[in-house]
């Protein structure tokens, strides 16, 4: 019950950082992105480690529905050219 309590908890922030990661990084693929905000929610101090997998659905989750929705503006993928 502890662990889904966490997540739980952890919605609403997820949220923001979805978005924020989406504003910050328009042209980014979704792992860069998910990156970010897996990122984000260890530097909270949440301990994560356990949870990571229901996490990462829940976050495909959110991203899925914010697109269906339309609130998600999407640029061509950001490319890196070796030198």
């Amino acid at each position: 019950m502890a662990t889904v309590l966490l997540i739980l908890s952890l919605i609403p922030g997820i949220i923001d950082a979805v978005k924020a990661a989406e504003s910050l990084f328009p042209g980014a693929t979704g792992p860069t992105k998910l990156s970010f905000v897996l990122g984000v929610i260890e530097d909270t101090g949440a301990d994560i480690a356990k949870v990571v997998p229901q996490i990462t659905a829940i976050i495909a989750r959110i991203v899925s529905g914010l697109n269906a929705l339309g609130l998600f503006k999407h640029s061509p993928a950001i490319t890196t050219v070796a030198p």
